[in-house]
């Protein structure tokens, strides 16, 4: 009988839960700086160098880009503490425009999307619960992008005169971020 009460007791204290987290909390402390990312966001809208006539290229949807919040490290201190962190942070930021290209004969084109991406540390201290009360420090880094980005229209010519990559700036403006949930877009 003795020994089927030890069992009892055994199965009782192995069922207790060893390690209990019982609170994170962080404090925001930005980081050295700003990483500017720039890429294609359109096609190329091109006009034939025999056209007689600029081409009209009317309401061309760009290409839809998101960008998440990357955490490079302290995964498991930010999945703990994101709730309490602003969703300009924490959210996944779309971007989506459209454009009307008038485009001169034998040029094209195109528009670039630059967006700004700040490094962030959080610091904190998490609380745990094993056999006695245990805090440790911790910290998070993360790289989150802003919600108003730049988009820059280029223009090349079409015959290669120009390397692709040395466009002329004919247009520039912002464009804010927006965010998609079940098929409902709003701006962010």
């Amino acid at each position: 009988m003795k020994l089927a009460n030890y069992n009892s007791i055994f199965l009782i204290i192995s069922m207790i839960p060893k390690v209990v987290q019982s609170d994170c909390q962080g404090n925001e402390v930005f980081g050295p700086g700003i990483i500017k990312e720039r890429q294609k966001w359109s096609s190329n809208y091109c006009c034939d160098s025999g056209s007689e006539t600029n081409c009209v290229f009317p309401d061309e949807s760009t290409n839809t880009v998101s960008y998440a919040t990357a955490v490079t490290f302290g995964l498991e201190f930010y999945d703990a503490v994101k709730m309490g962190l602003s969703g300009s942070i924490t959210e996944t930021k779309s971007f989506t425009r459209r454009f009307n290209f008038d485009v001169k004969p034998g040029r094209c084109k195109y528009v670039d999307l630059i967006v700004e991406k700040e490094k962030v540390e959080y610091t904190g201290r998490c609380c745990l619960i094993y056999q006695s009360f245990w805090c440790d420090e911790v910290v998070i880094d993360l790289i989150y992008t802003k919600n108003l980005a730049t988009f820059e229209m280029m223009e090349i010519f079409q015959n290669n005169t120009r390397a692709l990559k040395t466009g002329i700036k004919v247009n520039k403006g912002a464009v804010s971020a927006i965010k998609v949930y079940n098929g409902t877009v709003t701006a962010i």
